[in-house]
């Protein structure tokens, strides 16, 4: 765990709630031409159900891995 939080990448989005972290992800990809706009669209619907759930505005950090696992 002391690794984890020694990381830059796991420091810069420590606090974001899921959801932000994953539509930054996919801003960043379509940006670079990493993924189509009908991938982008297909992976914004899956964010979409995402943030209905218990765990999609928590900070990445709080949530656990039961959680996504039941879902």
């Amino acid at each position: 765990m002391n690794y984890q939080k020694e990381n830059p990448i796991f420091i810069k989005n420590n606090g974001i709630p899921m959801c932000e972290l994953l539509r930054s992800n996919l801003k960043l990809k379509l940006d670079t031409n990493q993924i189509s706009c009908t991938q982008y669209g297909r992976v914004s619907k899956t964010i979409n159900a995402l943030e209905k759930t218990s765990f999609g505005n928590k900070s990445i950090e709080k949530i656990k891995s039961d959680e996504i696992q039941i879902y």
